[in-house]
């Protein structure tokens, strides 16, 4: 399994439910990614796959 990689593609803003609109991490989500272990880090890209379809 791969390592898992930061979403972000330096498109760095919160809209008004504290999502980032370049990479629909939250901002607790961006803060905590250095802590997190692989498998944290991939339900969180999973997490953003599903914000981003709904936006």
């Amino acid at each position: 399994m791969e390592k898992p990689v930061s979403p972000c593609i330096s498109l760095c803003r919160l809209n008004d439910q504290d999502i980032c609109e370049g990479c629909y991490r939250t901002s607790e989500e961006i803060r905590t990614w250095v802590y997190l272990d692989d498998d944290q880090r991939q339900n969180i890209i999973d997490s953003c796959s599903e914000r981003a379809a709904i936006d």
